[in-house]
């Protein structure tokens, strides 16, 4: 296992950079939910409309964004109360699944097959929203199910991890399920590579996991406290207490990104351009700090992160990567 490198800070002169605190004591003095720039970060839409109401969910905490399989003007939202669909771009937005979302995964190759993990239980609909059933429940007390994933080649292979950290899957769609493996601790993040579904990650509390047999057997690659961690392009990325590194061998060896903040600055999330990986975002509060050259120099901007929140997730539109949507929790 190789070591990691520390980060460099690399010592820059940024004009008016400020870092504003992302809020204090007393709730939140501001709108939540969904925001969206069309130009890099330099101005903000809400984007909270619900659909055929007048109410907003501008008050709802959003804890992850993810476009349609075939359409980027089609958005996924997850909330604490519910996966919401938006078929406009996020300008309005409507509920298609009520109750509170761990996470949710979108078949790879089927528009109309979503999974969502609530509580310890995992939904299936096969309709986009209109029904849904149960496929899994956890019976073990104070289990939930903080993460799944489908196959991108099968996608009849779905994987669920358990907060104590057990693997199950289902080769059937979800109709049944079976263990797999048992990392013996709490696990947080199941990831599998898109271009290469042998290929798995799973971050544990402390640890990353590595399969390269669909699961069946795990290597133990590095240790860290992970708070993100994602595939961009051909790219292992993640975000940590030490800062946001990538690799391009599955995790073998990581680069840090030179970052301009201390080690210590509590990063809330990052996003790395697909079509131009030196091109980073990453989020300190209500700072949105912005490289194009691989973290030699940075510019900042503001973003609409009220006191008393916090962002958890920029997702940069793949075809117009101008384009970019901050979702925002308590």
């Amino acid at each position: 296992m190789k070591k990691i490198i520390l980060i460099l800070i690399i010592p820059l002169i940024l004009s008016g950079c400020t870092l504003l605190p992302a809020g204090g004591r007393g709730g939140v003095a501001g709108p939540k939910g969904v925001f969206q720039t069309a130009d890099q970060g330099l101005n903000w839409v809400e984007q909270n409309k619900l659909a055929d109401s007048e109410k907003t969910l501008s008050r709802l905490d959003t804890y992850g964004l993810a476009f349609d399989i075939f359409d980027t003007n089609i958005l996924y939202r997850s909330t604490n109360t519910g996966l919401f669909v938006s078929g406009n771009a996020g300008q309005d937005w409507q509920r298609i699944y009520a109750g509170h979302i761990n996470d949710f995964a979108l078949n790879p190759k089927t528009r109309s097959i979503i999974y969502v993990a609530s509580g310890n239980q995992v939904y299936k609909t096969t309709d986009s929203g209109q029904n849904w059933q149960a496929v899994y429940t956890e019976a073990r007390p104070g289990i939930t199910i903080p993460s799944l994933a489908i196959s991108h080649f099968d996608t009849s292979q779905i994987f669920i991890l358990t907060s104590d950290g057990v693997l199950m899957q289902s080769i059937d769609w979800g109709s049944s399920w079976q263990s797999l493996y048992n990392f013996k601790q709490p696990a947080t993040k199941l990831l599998i590579d898109p271009n290469n579904s042998q290929v798995m990650f799973a971050a544990g509390s402390n640890h990353l996991y590595r399969s390269t047999d669909s699961g069946e057997t795990w290597t133990e690659i590095m240790a860290d406290q992970f708070k993100e961690l994602k595939f961009i392009k051909n790219n292992l990325a993640y975000l940590s207490n030490k800062g946001i590194f990538i690799s391009s061998d599955y995790g073998d060896n990581w680069q840090p990104i030179s970052l301009i903040t201390p080690i210590q600055v509590d990063i809330s999330t990052f996003a790395i351009n697909p079509k131009n990986t030196d091109e980073i975002y990453y989020l300190v509060g209500n700072v949105l700090y912005r490289t194009v050259d691989n973290g030699y120099n940075w510019k900042t901007n503001v973003a609409p992160v009220p006191g008393g929140a916090r962002a958890s997730q920029l997702l940069i539109n793949p075809e117009d990567t101008n384009i970019i949507y901050l979702s925002i929790r308590q």
